[in-house]
């Protein structure tokens, strides 16, 4: 339940959230786990809400975000990525099985001991929205453009 709702979280826009690039906004056990778990990060923005806070941020040349409950724990870390990042096992899968999609979205999220892969295909007739929970591909939502 808890990856479900995460995952509507991050692939839904939302326009609830307050901005919160003062970290005097962000409860001190939230910057506490922030600053133990991504030390060194840099540019560093935190957007805020009544039932989490986002982190945006550098961390080693990439972009990364990082959700956290209100009493500080973390609750996962996503960061968009290239087709190429990808295991080989599901690179080969979605090239085979959806060769006639382009990728307009696909990040990487890591949830305490798992990481799960999203992506994004389009064509022509639809938008298919896969998750990759283990070694292959299924779908997690099929949107028609008709």
């Amino acid at each position: 339940m808890k990856r479900i709702f995460l995952a509507i979280m991050i692939l839904a826009t939302t326009g609830m959230t307050a901005m919160a690039d003062n970290p005097k906004d962000v409860n001190a056990k939230t910057l506490n786990t922030f600053n133990k778990e991504f030390g060194g990060a840099t540019d560093i923005s935190w957007e805020a809400t009544a039932a989490y806070s986002k982190a945006t941020f550098s961390l080693n040349g990439s972009i990364l975000f990082a959700y956290f409950t209100q009493t500080g724990e973390l609750i996962a870390a996503s960061r968009n990525i290239s087709s190429a990042q990808l295991p080989l096992k599901l690179y080969t899968e979605v090239k085979k099985d959806y060769g006639n999609y382009w990728i307009s979205d696909l990040f990487e999220l890591s949830l305490e001991s798992n990481t799960d892969y999203y992506i994004t295909l389009e064509n022509a007739t639809g938008t298919k929205i896969l998750r990759a929970t283990g070694n292959s591909w299924e779908l997690y939502k099929n949107i028609s453009k008709n």
